[in-house]
């Protein structure tokens, strides 16, 4: 996942029997990192329908909204931690759509992901840039306050060395020393913001970048996979099967070399899944299924 969702704030209940009131009780959130193992499972196993059946048990219809507090900014932070979670519940709900034959519904799955990454991003984005921006301005002052402390403790140093001291002078020392200790820590502070700050501006940046580029990278993905729908249907619609599919089904596993040129096992599932999504009756498309999942 992406920025601030690999940030673990939220409690996730612990192992043993829970009972059902306990369960319904827990945010959505919680049920998926409490289910992740379990997912993790199925999609070793290939059990991609038990997969999308678990997500949609914990999926909420409504995506959060971003909570923000003037007072308080780890209430966004907060809040654009539990959407980068939700972002990846429909992302992996998406690929288990895809693995299990049903396109349609998983570029669905893909497009709400999408959305959560771009309203992410414009939470995280304004969220940032004024972070960055109080960290250049602090850099700034610091430096303007760290060349008047060092004058202040020169023009000192220089009263100390005086042999004799007017009356003006010598008041000046005094308070000059009477603000040593707070100008010195001053300074530390200043010197620390000069410091950290284009550590801090650049790790903001870095994560500003990642967000973005996280917004970004599921068009791609949805486009491939309309392209994919375009080019079946296409297919289908041509006088060659006149839109009957389990007659372009019948077709393409006939063809012994569509199958063999998927290069993974998982490849073969995923082909041959979406075959019997188009037509669940065709046994040789179950039969060759059956093969490669037990194939581990």
């Amino acid at each position: 996942m992406n920025f601030l969702a690999t940030v673990a704030i939220i409690a996730i209940a612990g192992s043993g029997l829970m009972s059902q009131e306990q369960e319904q009780a827990q945010t959505p959130v919680q049920r998926f990192n409490a289910a992740k193992a379990e997912l993790e499972k199925y999609f070793a196993n290939a059990q991609y329908k038990e997969t999308v059946k678990l997500l949609e048990g914990i999926i909420p219809a409504e995506v959060p909204e971003v909570k923000k507090d003037e007072q308080d900014p780890n209430v966004l932070v907060r809040s654009l931690i539990e959407l980068g979670f939700f972002q990846d519940m429909h992302s992996n709900l998406g690929r288990a759509l895809v693995m299990s034959g049903n396109i349609e519904q998983s570029i669905e799955s893909f497009q709400k992901a999408k959305s959560i990454a771009e309203l992410k991003l414009k939470g995280t984005e304004g969220f940032l840039n004024l972070q960055m921006q109080g960290w250049e301005q602090s850099i700034e002052h610091s430096k303007k306050r760290l060349a008047d402390i060092e004058t202040l403790m020169k023009t000192k140093a220089e009263l100390e060395a005086k042999n004799r001291r007017n009356s003006e002078e010598r008041k000046q020392l005094e308070v000059l020393k009477e603000n040593t200790l707070s100008l010195e820590y001053e300074a530390s502070v200043c010197k620390d913001n000069i410091t950290k700050g284009p550590q801090a501006i650049a790790q903001m940046s870095d994560l500003l970048k990642k967000e973005r580029e996280d917004s970004t990278k599921w068009s791609p993905v949805i486009a491939g996979l309309e392209e994919t729908l375009k080019n079946e249907r296409e297919m289908i619609s041509s006088p060659s099967f006149g839109g009957d599919k389990a007659k372009y089904v019948a077709s393409v596993i006939d063809t012994k070399t569509n199958l063999d040129e998927q290069p993974t096992r998982e490849d073969k599932i995923k082909f041959l899944n979406r075959l019997a999504f188009l037509d669940p009756n065709n046994k040789t498309v179950q039969q060759q299924l059956a093969l490669v999942v037990g194939n581990s």
